[in-house]
């Protein structure tokens, strides 16, 4: 996928100076359009992150209004460290314990306000314990319950406060029981249902007041698939569809479901995103991150996005770890798009929506796509930008009476593989961040 599909920045502000108009520009937006709002994935550049990582944990801490990351591994390294997303930029908040591990589960108990991790594996031992995280400190808070595994499925359920775990993998044998974890102890509440299996996801939907399971793999590298509900007592098969393994889950607040993106199938990837209505998975879009399994995603609620990080290629031999943060959007930041005759010299069309009616927007132009905050002296000053060297605003305009507008330009063949971004200097909210191609 190119990146004028998916680029993009933060909910963020800007503009430069200078002024001269060039660019190579109309593709498609990609974002599809769901419970009439347009929806879709950007990219956030960071200069700082978690470096590439697979098989890591990601919950969203509503206390303190950030996304928790925590362990994974690279092609060499099984990590332990704790990050942290505010929005805008990853932040490195602890190191060294919990012991490094891979394939852990986490998710935020609203009750008690605080991150709950169980298991997870080192390479040669698998885990057992239980952990929490009240935004400072890691604490152990039990050894006991589920016997040690990776790559199980958790969900909080908010109904009942209750930690719903399911499955989960030791190498030498997929697990199949359902525990619940009270904030206290442990308990094992069901050894039917869905089938023993690992890699797969489980989320809450709040609508419908359900832990929502879905895929994994079981013995003999099957792909059990299936979507399952647990209300409580028991569990429900509701239909055969989501055959894969891999996939990362969430659920999003803003529109009331469960969102599905990727997983594998033996070396096939997905790069899909679906949501759940209740009974069956209906495609969204088959735009966003490059395709990938075993990444991470949790909703922002405080800034009404689904974040996902990393990622694995999932084709042989295996060894390309993504270090990318996407986030899922709907309807609130500015869309640009942009055609051209690159890679030759000639006319460039650019065209925007969701701006302020009727408000002022400046289109600015750079060399790289990268981090770029603006300075002080401008407008929208502290917003940062998803580009970089020779960063300068190229034109201002004023949208029209529904957000839109288009320009026509023209650009020469060095301005081709050069980026573009538009800021609404009403809101200082960015768009996506287009290439010249």
């Amino acid at each position: 996928m190119s990146r004028s599909a998916a680029h993009s920045s933060i909910a963020s502000r800007t503009c430069s100076s200078s002024a001269r108009m060039l660019a190579c520009l109309t593709a498609l937006l990609s974002c599809p359009l769901a419970f009439s709002q347009d929806c879709g994935w950007v990219e956030v550049p960071a200069a700082w992150d978690p470096f590439d990582r697979y098989d890591h944990a990601m919950a969203y801490d509503a206390a303190r209004e950030r996304v928790l990351l925590f362990g994974g591994v690279d092609e060499q390294t099984i990590h332990d460290e704790t990050w942290e997303w505010d929005g805008a930029r990853w932040h490195l908040r602890a190191q060294g314990v919990p012991h490094s591990r891979t394939g852990p589960a986490m998710v935020y108990d609203s009750a008690r306000g605080v991150c709950v991790m169980f298991g997870g594996w080192n390479s040669e031992d698998f885990y057992g314990d239980t952990w929490e995280w009240d935004g400072s400190t890691w604490t152990q808070v039990s050894t006991f319950g589920p016997e040690p595994r990776a790559w199980c499925a958790m969900a909080y359920d908010s109904v009942r406060s209750r930690v719903v775990l399911h499955g989960g993998y030791d190498l030498n044998r997929h697990f199949g029981d359902t525990w619940e974890w009270d904030g206290s102890e442990w308990t094992q509440v069901s050894d039917s249902g869905p089938s023993p299996r690992s890699h797969h996801a489980m989320a809450f939907d709040a609508v419908r007041n359900v832990c929502v399971l879905v895929g994994g793999s079981g013995p003999s590298n099957s792909y059990p698939g299936g979507t399952w509900v647990w209300d409580g007592q028991s569990w429900l098969r509701k239909n055969d569809m989501m055959n894969r393994a891999g996939m990362a889950l969430a659920f999003d607040e803003r529109r009331g479901c469960v969102l599905l993106y990727g997983g594998h199938v033996s070396v096939n990837r997905f790069g899909d995103t679906w949501r759940w209505d209740g009974e069956t998975w209906i495609l969204e879009t088959v735009d966003g991150p490059r395709p990938r399994t075993r990444a991470a995603m949790a909703y922002d609620r405080a800034r009404s996005e689904v974040v996902l990080y990393g990622g694995l290629d999932g084709r042989q031999p295996w060894t390309e770890p993504f270090r990318d943060t996407w986030l899922h959007e709907c309807g609130t930041r500015p869309r640009l798009a942009v055609s051209s005759s690159c890679p030759e010299a000639g006319s460039v069309h650019v065209t925007w929506r969701n701006a302020t009616p009727n408000g002022t927007i400046a289109l600015v132009h750079g060399r790289q796509f990268d981090r770029f905050v603006v300075p002080p002296t401008r407008s929208c000053s502290g917003t940062i930008l998803g580009l970089s060297e020779g960063v300068r605003t190229l034109v201002w305009r004023a949208s029209d009476e529904k957000g839109g507008g288009s320009i026509m330009g023209t650009a020469a063949p060095s301005d081709c593989g050069t980026y573009l971004q538009l800021v609404d200097l009403s809101t200082c909210y960015t768009s996506n961040v287009v290439e010249i191609e």
